[in-house]
């Protein structure tokens, strides 16, 4: 073979050894508020901020490990000579369908505000195990202009333009009006026009506080019910999106007052002097805002969350009617109370994951609602009540989880507690490795029931848990279930198995906690004190007179050694060194006495 011959096999080698391990990567699909964009190209137009959603297609012939496992990014530049900024991320693993292949969704929001003037472009970016790159088409990011101030609505002094006032979950107001329920705080969002110079300005969103049916001279300022502050102190900026303002409503007295949404600009020279201050009512639709008190929306609950293996089909939710509860309770004899419950008929579910914000699912607007697909990430639903009267009620969020992320959050063990005032061992579990990942008990106090109703345990956020029983299992109730969620930026991210505590059942349903027949005074018992409560080596018994007899018992009902020493009449000292952490019930005089305490 000559050598020409030889370079030109070698050359055509190199060629078809470079295509075997090419990945070819492609974006499309491409979604701008939920909307198909035609000619590949982000665009602002007037908003402030938009959501885009793309797929990400890869495909190589390549079928090596270091070639199919890898990782996806999702970029953004400004100019060629800009560092990326990374909006995306997905750990990547091809599948076989004649080549192999992957497809993979993004979901991320865009500000005007980073492109202006600018524009930018945004791609993805394929790294290989082997640490080799591939990269996809780009898409041109045009930003436009700015928002131009609107023109500011019928105003007392036309000082302050305010736009886009929404609640804080997007939703907007209806007929002008901030709906609040007695149970509940309320937040939304607010775009304030108010920058005149380079010079600070702070900005505040207050209550306006007017009298019911009269008319006072109290002082201007108890008259306002401040909500936030802000500041503007960048050079040329005369607009700010104030996000979550708070509307706190035990601050809220409606039976006295009625409340406006008003705003103040406060102007400072660089020395932070005031140089000038204007106030002014928030408007929609050249409209003031009120606030008004509704009666809140009710069970608007949905369940359960569920964990899936690779291609398996998630089950239809489970959830519960909403309704606004206009009862009329007679308290007086011969009054017959009016039973109104009014159920809620308009709802919106929404969906997210780890990377993307909530967003609407299209046609979704049903009591009831099943994903009916399979799933490649950790994914999160709730459901949105709407009321006749414009109020709204965001439902509890319930966890789609694969179950290859929930290997390192298991929990042990199932118990069966002897005696109806046996109080369970400590519930155990693994600790993860992962910093950003927190902890979250739940408890079941019906496993029986389809689906099982789950409750988070306040304070319940460490490694393991301690439970106490505050009153004996009755009739039904001998089977109390818990697990362990794991949460990273409060989304879960793993459900561990469950676990069932089982007591035995009495006909009736007794206290644990409270004494009853007492050798002790109730004197004596209000003033007999044990501290520290959780103890580690030693507790404290302080009452006003000596005590004869005190008995340690484990959560299984047997009697534990202890040292007792009388430090003085009214004070003993209980040595606890020998114990295994745990619950313990102590009882004094006779076993008439009884606290429950924990050993850390």
């Amino acid at each position: 073979m000559s050598q020409a011959l030889q370079k030109i096999l070698l050359f055509i080698s190199l060629i078809t050894f470079s295509l075997h391990s090419q990945v070819t990567i492609k974006t499309g699909d491409l979604k701008i508020d939920n909307i198909l964009v035609a000619n590949n190209t982000i665009s602002f137009n007037n908003n402030p901020s938009i959501n885009i959603s793309l797929d990400i297609h890869m495909q190589t012939s390549d079928g090596s490990i270091d070639n199919t496992f890898g990782n996806l990014f999702l970029y953004y530049k400004k100019n060629e000579s800009d560092s990326p900024t990374q909006v995306g991320f997905q750990s990547i693993a091809f599948y076989t369908n004649v080549y192999y292949k992957n497809d993979t969704q993004f979901n991320i929001t865009l500000f005007k505000n980073f492109f202006f003037n600018i524009g930018g472009t945004l791609y993805a970016e394929y790294k290989n195990n082997n640490n080799k790159i591939f990269q996809s088409n780009k898409i041109p990011i045009t930003s436009g202009s700015l928002i131009d101030p609107p023109i500011a609505p019928p105003t007392t002094n036309g000082s302050i333009a305010t736009q886009n006032i929404k609640y804080s979950v997007n939703l907007p107001l209806t007929n002008s009006k901030i709906l609040i329920s007695s149970n509940a705080s309320t937040y939304f969002d607010l775009d304030v026009f108010a920058k005149r110079s380079d010079t600070p300005t702070e900005i505040s969103i207050y209550l306006k506080r007017e009298d019911i049916g009269t008319i006072t001279s109290e002082d201007a300022e108890y008259k306002k019910v401040y909500l936030k502050h802000t500041l503007i102190n960048k050079p040329n900026d005369n607009y700010i999106s104030i996000k979550d303002i708070p509307i706190y409503i035990e601050k809220l007295d409606f039976t006295k007052y009625t409340y406006t949404l008003k705003v103040q600009a406060n102007q400072y020279n660089s020395n932070y002097t005031l140089l000038s201050a204007q106030t002014d009512f928030i408007y929609q639709d050249n409209n003031k805002i009120n606030i008004l008190l509704v009666k809140p929306i009710e069970y608007n609950t949905i369940a359960d969350s569920q964990t899936l293996t690779s291609g398996q089909t998630s089950a239809p939710f489970t959830t519960q009617s909403p309704w606004v509860d206009y009862t009329i309770y007679c308290e007086r004899r011969g009054c017959i109370s009016q039973y109104d419950y009014r159920y809620v008929t308009n709802f919106k579910w929404q969906n997210r994951t780890q990377n993307t914000e909530w967003a609407d699912i299209p046609q979704a607007n049903t009591k009831d609602y099943s994903p009916n697909k399979t799933f490649i990430e950790n994914t999160y639903y709730r459901r949105i009540a709407f009321y006749d009267d414009g109020q709204y009620n965001i439902s509890n969020t319930i966890s789609i989880i694969l179950n290859d992320q929930n290997n390192e959050n298991t929990i042990c063990c199932n118990q069966n507690l002897p005696l109806r005032t046996s109080q369970p061992q400590v519930i155990t579990g693994s600790i993860s490795n992962s910093n950003n990942l927190t902890y979250q008990w739940q408890i079941c106090t019906n496993p029986s029931y389809t689906p099982p109703i789950w409750t988070d345990i306040a304070n319940a956020s460490a490694s393991y848990y301690s439970h106490i029983f505050t009153i004996e299992a009755s009739r039904g109730t001998g089977n109390t279930a818990f697990r362990r969620l794991l949460k990273q930026n409060s989304l879960t991210v793993s459900i561990s198995n469950q676990v069932n505590i089982t007591r035995p059942e009495s006909s009736t349903v007794k206290s644990m906690l409270t004494p009853g027949n007492l050798e002790l005074s109730e004197n004596d018992i209000n003033n007999t004190t044990i501290y520290p409560n959780p103890f580690i080596n030693n507790f404290y018994i302080e009452g006003p007179k000596n005590i004869n007899q005190i008995k340690l018992f484990d959560s299984f009902g047997q009697t534990i050694d202890i040292q007792k020493n009388q430090k003085s009449e009214n004070l003993i000292e209980v040595s606890t060194s020998n114990l295994l952490p745990g619950v313990y019930l102590l009882k004094i005089d006779n076993q008439n006495f009884s606290k429950t305490l924990l050993k850390n």
